[in-house]
């Protein structure tokens, strides 16, 4: 289940965001759930436990509208050209799915969660889910999949596709997801699993201090359920942080 929404800024121009701005839309998310009883039912169960990494089951992408990359004070900000910002949604929780689309339909005007700039989200529709119905598909990303360095724990978080352990430690995320969110009883295993980067490149990805995603063209074989839940889900590490987001090209 997906969703496509435009959100406006409200604020002195020119427009810059931080070009760690991945936080900001997980705050907007965070704010979007915490209305209700049900959404703080669900904002309890995946937020409040700051001890225990709770995986989440969401993604999202963003596209910003951006003029000029800048430093100031240090710090990098992307400079926009433009007033709406649009963002894709996507979840394979049906509840999930509709407080967060409730809660950003119904969010206060005032809300600030864009470097001091208020919002207001509208045009919302829905995007058109596609079922897999094969144990191969073809994927584009539509945010850079990051998948974790397991084997080098004090070097880099992250890996590339370039990188000789790149199947095989994404084959550890699928499979850790694919217990959380279909069946503990069920374990993936590894000789159903096939990960071909197809056409990608290597992505620096600021909010993590130089880290390295990937994005492009993926070709993954895994039995069906596995790959509905990458789609509707999202594929790799910190996924609800905006990463990992795809879409069906073959």
């Amino acid at each position: 289940m997906r969703f496509s929404a435009n959100i406006f800024l409200k604020g002195e121009k020119p427009y810059k965001f931080p070009a760690n701005y991945r936080r900001n839309f997980t705050c907007l998310l965070k704010e979007a759930i915490n209305q209700g009883n049900s959404g703080r039912d669900i904002y309890n169960k995946y937020y409040t436990d700051k001890k225990q990494n709770v995986q989440k089951p969401f993604t999202f992408s963003v596209h910003l509208p951006v003029k000029k990359k800048i430093k100031q004070d240090d710090k990098s900000f992307f400079v926009l050209d433009d007033d709406k910002i649009r963002f894709h949604f996507s979840s394979s929780d049906l509840v999930f799915f509709i407080e967060v689309y409730n809660g950003l339909l119904g969010l206060n005007n005032n809300f600030s969660p864009f470097n001091g700039y208020k919002i207001e989200v509208k045009n919302f529709y829905m995007q058109k889910n596609t079922p897999i119905d094969s144990d191969e598909v073809v994927f584009k990303t539509y945010s850079p999949v990051l998948v974790r360095d397991i084997e080098n724990r004090k070097g880099k978080g992250f890996i590339s596709f370039e990188h000789k352990n790149f199947e095989e430690n994404l084959f550890f995320s699928m499979r850790n997801l694919c217990k959380n969110f279909i069946d503990r009883d069920h374990e993936l295993k590894r000789d159903q699993v096939e990960i071909l980067p197809v056409k990608c490149n290597a992505v620096p990805i600021t909010n993590y201090g130089g880290e390295i995603g990937t994005s492009g063209i993926l070709k993954i074989k895994a039995p069906v359920e596995a790959l509905q839940l990458v789609y509707d889900a999202g594929l790799g590490a910190k996924r609800s942080q905006g990463f990992g987001m795809l879409e069906v090209v073959g």
